[in-house]
């Protein structure tokens, strides 16, 4: 395990060089964003609150989560 530590060092060095090189060398204009990309988020996550928001309305309406001890099985003997 300690030989990890001096790999993991080297790795995060080459990894910040290689980052630098390509942002001063390779990149020169930002990347052109327009409101597009911020609707989809909120479209996205708005629609991901209403599923949490359903599934903890449902685990809330379960009486099996919130009855300790007490199992209603379903009877399949006839």
């Amino acid at each position: 395990m300690p030989l990890l530590f001096p790999i993991a060092a080297c790795t995060f060095i080459i990894n910040y060089i290689c980052q630098r090189f390509t942002v001063a060398y390779y990149v020169k204009l930002p990347a052109a964003l327009d409101d597009r990309l911020t609707k989809l988020c909120v479209g996205i996550l708005s629609t991901g609150c209403y599923l949490f928001l359903i599934n903890g309305f449902w685990a809330y309406m379960n009486l099996q989560i919130f009855t300790a001890g007490a199992y209603h099985f379903i009877d399949t003997s006839d």
